[in-house]
């Protein structure tokens, strides 16, 4: 942040990077992918199953799951406030649209012109 502040001059907050999706988005990635790899799942899997005993390889084949379903969870949950976001953003748009302009829903709804492949 540092760098930031001297090309900008200005300092941005925890919560001012937290409200840009981009951001988040890109630090949830790094985040994740610092997890897995220091999980390390696959070094469970390399252990032979003579190696482990009966619970301990259920307790991994546990922990590999409950990890698998936090990130399709986490992911999921991205995913969706995404998807919340840009419908917001589009009816944003929409009502921006219709009470700036003369546009009626009728006019907007009109299918597109037929693309000239010429």
């Amino acid at each position: 942040m540092d760098i930031v502040e001297q090309i900008t001059g200005t300092r941005f907050s925890r919560q001012t990077l937290d409200a840009k999706p981009a951001i988040k988005n890109a630090y949830e990635a790094k985040r994740k992918l610092q997890q897995r790899e220091n999980a390390r799942p696959d070094a469970i899997r390399k252990r032979s199953p003579a190696e482990l005993t009966t619970i301990e390889a259920l307790r991994a084949q546990i922990d590999l799951r409950d990890r698998l379903i936090a990130e399709r969870d986490a992911t999921i949950s991205a995913q969706s406030e995404r998807i919340a976001a840009l419908l917001e953003k589009f009816a944003r748009w929409g009502h921006q649209l219709l009470s700036v302009s003369n546009l009626t829903l009728d006019m907007l709804d009109t299918p597109l012109p037929p693309a000239s492949r010429s």
